[in-house]
């Protein structure tokens, strides 16, 4: 299986950078470069793409590729920019680092359908990139990390209901209950793929019904 070919310039920096992160449905394509974007919102889309990723139990390489170079999964490449050409080079490398272990020690997953991608282990394939010190995004290390540590069927949601009734509920002073906004900001810094939306609806499933969401708040 033959590498894509490239030129490789000095890469850049292998720190994630999130001015790199593109917007992209998987169903609806739009490659489209944001600009001008805040970066804690496409820090919170790759790690929630992440956590999605590492549910599937095989990877494309490109997808894999993807995600080692720090860019949503879905990814185009070729798209105009100068910005877009840098992280092209980037996403090119790993993608020809990975062809390379193919076989040796990376086994390819064979598939019935026509033209099918070539598909690796998730997990094989994070086992190896930490084994050979493959430069990775902390987000990517994390998502991984959270999915490592479930040992049974769950949801950032079911996990955040639960943290908040054991952090905030348990043996509370009813005369002075947390505040929603506390909980809010504390469930958002404590699970990044939930929504501010979806930290509400948490706060409020919790909350005892005989308080207010702004006492004490």
């Amino acid at each position: 299986m033959m590498p894509r070919v490239g030129k490789f310039p000095q890469p850049p920096n292998t720190k994630l950078n999130m001015r790199f992160m593109t917007k992209y449905n998987t169903r609806q394509k739009d490659p489209t470069l944001r600009s001008g974007i805040d970066g804690s919102q496409d820090e919170r889309e790759y790690y929630h793409q992440a956590l999605k990723w590492f549910l599937y139990e095989n990877w494309s390489i490109e997808e894999a590729a993807n995600l080692f170079a720090g860019c949503l999964p879905g990814r185009e490449m070729l798209q105009p920019g100068e910005i877009n050409e840098q992280l092209d080079e980037k996403v090119l490398e790993a993608e020809n680092r990975i062809r390379r272990a193919i076989n040796n020690p990376l086994k390819a997953v064979s598939s019935n359908k026509y033209f099918a991608p070539v598909e690796i282990s998730s997990v094989e394939l994070m086992a190896w990139a930490l084994a050979q010190n493959v430069p990775l995004p902390p987000l990517l290390l994390s998502a991984f990390e959270a999915q490592q540590t479930r040992d049974r069927y769950s949801t950032p949601g079911v996990e955040g209901v639960q943290w908040v009734c054991a952090e905030f509920w348990e043996n509370v002073d009813y005369r002075a209950p947390p505040g929603q906004g506390e909980i809010v900001q504390a469930l958002l810094q404590r699970y990044p793929e939930l929504s501010h939306d979806e930290c509400i609806m948490i706060e409020h499933i919790c909350r005892h019904p005989l308080t207010r969401p702004e006492d004490n708040g």
